[in-house]
């Protein structure tokens, strides 16, 4: 067959793992079988890794879900495991896009937290928007019950097109979880739970509802667990790193924090992008109000024309309006400074920018602007 020995347990290993070769173990006639292993040799031989093999096994299926866990996902959990042993906090540092909801469901499914229970003190979970909450949510219903959405309305099985909101489904499968925006945190903030899971932690030191979330943790009992989540925990605000602050705010010492024992996981960006966890983003840079110099400058010209006194000036203020929101002034129109000129060459306004970087194989587009 012109196949090592031990090259043997790989192709098994591959016949077994790889789904595009079910029909191939089907072959009943040996020599039929062993000419299909030779075309397919090569891929065949290529290596297995880790993951793939726990994903084969099954290692990383969340019981009774459709949730599959990524290896560094499973990670954190475990991580979470280790920390809620014997502390109140951890906190799980992961890129936007890396899957920081699939470890938050992991944590709240575990049997310890009594999701499914009445008689459990109950999850409460936490995030900045309603957006967020109703994606949580959404998850919970597809992955974790198994039921599909339309319109906002749960399409459930068995039920002869019985179609309920998400609200009543949730409420009936998991009696004691509650949601919460930050800013909604006083109605909540007197009440104990088992779990409190905070999405977007960082954004949990906010002036309008900080104090309200230090009310909610210090009112809680001993055996309390509050997972945070985010992509960065320092606020763009005062530079505060919530992470430290709320490890703090639940008994962890100066030299515990410093050793970083509340963080479960830590990836940064770069990391996740060199592990092909995120996608490197495709950056373009641009200034484009360099380019629209050339338009200011003919309505500047045109304004100039009008004979009318009264009606220039209008015209004047309304167009260094339009220029001071774009950090420009009537100087920069009458000078042609240098700055401008050297610019002007390599730059394109909005739609040109646009239109060379809009393509239907990405997927996603992030805009920053000035505003």
């Amino acid at each position: 067959m012109g196949v090592k020995k031990n090259e043997i347990p790989t192709i098994i290993l591959n016949l077994c793992m790889r789904e595009r070769f079910n029909e191939l173990l089907k072959i009943e006639n040996d020599n039929e079988f062993i000419d299909e292993i030779n075309k397919n040799k090569e891929e065949l031989l290529k290596s297995i890794s880790i993951e793939q093999t726990e994903e084969f096994l099954e290692f990383l299926d969340v019981e009774g879900t459709n949730i599959k866990l990524k290896d560094y996902q499973q990670r954190a959990s475990d991580n979470n495991d280790r920390i809620f042993k014997t502390k109140k906090f951890a906190v799980d540092i992961m890129p936007t896009g890396s899957g920081k909801s699939y470890v938050a469901l992991t944590e709240m499914l575990k049997e310890k937290y009594g999701i499914r229970e009445k008689d459990s003190k109950g999850i409460l979970y936490l995030a900045p928007s309603k957006e967020i909450l109703d994606q949580i949510q959404t998850d919970l219903i597809e992955n974790v019950l198994g039921l599909k959405i339309k319109n906002d309305v749960v399409l459930e099985k068995g039920s002869l097109g019985r179609k309920r909101s998400k609200e009543q489904v949730l409420k009936e499968a998991f009696p004691n979880l509650e949601f919460s925006t930050y800013a909604s945190l006083k109605s909540k903030s007197l009440k104990k739970y088992g779990l409190i899971i905070t999405d977007e932690l960082h954004r949990t030191g906010a002036d309008e509802w900080g104090k309200y979330f230090e009310i909610l943790i210090k009112y809680q009992d001993e055996d309390v667990r509050v997972l945070g989540l985010t992509a960065t925990p320092i606020r763009d605000a005062d530079a505060k790193n919530m992470a430290d602050e709320v490890a703090k705010l639940m008994g962890y010492t100066q030299e515990e924090i410093e050793n970083e024992e509340h963080f479960a996981m830590n990836m940064s960006l770069i990391e996740a992008i060199r592990n092909g966890i995120i996608v490197n983003p495709f950056l373009v840079s641009c200034e484009y109000t360099l380019m629209q110099i050339e338009k200011y400058k003919k309505l500047y010209s045109n304004i100039n024309e009008i004979e009318d006194n009264d009606l220039k000036i209008e015209k004047l203020n309304e167009l260094e309006r339009i220029l001071k929101e774009n950090n420009l002034s009537l100087d920069d129109l009458a000078n042609n400074s240098e700055y401008s000129v050297a610019n002007l060459a390599r730059t394109d306004g909005v739609d040109e920018i646009l239109k060379s970087n809009l393509k239907s194989s990405r997927k996603i587009y992030c805009i920053f602007t000035n505003s």
